[in-house]
């Protein structure tokens, strides 16, 4: 079975979103998923170069706005080819600035189509924490959105939403995470 691992350039700066980066690789490596964090100091050639020399033979692609573009749906039959693969397939993702020249020939794949937060958190297998719920009695519906704006299967979850939330309850674990003491 191979892994998945996606290189990140630099890491935040942000305490809250760092820990929170670190949480989510701790998640994910129970599904096959590493993190790894390289140096924002160097430049986009000797990262390629970094991740090629711990890559070997394996499969490298870079994600990038000019990649080829995927929904959710594609990468999700992606992901399942690449955890069938006898390697492992390492997803690259740039310097804020771009690959420029040397993305060279690698393959290259957009997250555009899938950037909405509920795409993302319906692709990682996590388990939330378990909560209690009160479910409204005024009738307020789940605001969930399912689908793409603008195409025709577009809707909305529809199921009872929680008091004084715009989720229900399985959705409202996906979008809000528990405050960290």
């Amino acid at each position: 079975m191979g892994r998945v691992v996606v290189h990140l350039h630099g890491s935040s700066r942000n305490t809250a979103f760092k820990s929170a980066i670190t949480d989510y690789a701790n998640r994910l490596n129970s599904s096959s998923v590493t993190l790894v964090e390289h140096s924002d100091k160097t430049s986009a050639e000797e990262y390629l170069k970094q991740i090629s020399r711990h890559a070997g033979e394996e499969q490298i692609t870079l994600l990038m706005e000019a990649g080829e573009e995927t929904d959710s749906i594609a990468f999700g039959e992606l992901y399942a080819a690449w955890r069938l693969s006898r390697s492992d397939t390492h997803l690259v993702v740039g310097p804020s600035d771009g690959f420029g020249e040397a993305s060279g020939d690698y393959p290259r794949l957009s997250l555009s189509k899938m950037t909405m937060q509920h795409e993302l958190a319906a692709k990682a297998p996590v388990k939330p924490p378990v909560r209690q719920f009160v479910l409204s009695t005024s009738g307020a519906r789940c605001k969930w959105p399912s689908g793409h704006p603008g195409e025709a299967d577009f809707h909305f979850c529809g199921s009872l939403a929680l008091v004084n939330k715009p989720y229900c309850p399985e959705h409202y674990q996906m979008a809000y995470l528990p405050a960290r003491p």
